[in-house]
């Protein structure tokens, strides 16, 4: 995170995996935790100061990277993709 300003939750588990191999093994798992470090990078203001950086490159003429921003992540994710059930949702499918 400090030198990429970025983290591969895959890969992480992966190399988690190795010395605790039924560590984290299914997809809601996956989705949990990538929810809880997106979670821990906005709430974090000394690392969000590289998004400044992102919308400074949205202005140039550049080709855009095939990375999300942070911020398109964060939306993505309270959408239908997030692990955190509304309890009004689950109610009313009971």
């Amino acid at each position: 995170m400090d030198t990429d300003h970025e983290v591969d939750v895959f890969h992480a588990v992966k190399m988690m995996r190795i010395n605790r191999p039924q560590l984290i093994d299914m997809k809601d798992e996956y989705k949990y935790l990538y929810d809880v470090m997106l979670h821990w990078y906005m709430t974090n203001p000394e690392y969000r100061i590289y998004d400044k950086d992102d919308t400074a490159d949205e202005d140039t003429s550049r080709p855009s990277s095939a990375r999300q921003s942070v911020r398109d992540k964060d939306r993505w994710l309270r959408g239908q993709n997030s692990v955190r059930k509304d309890p009004h949702k689950i109610a009313d499918n009971n």
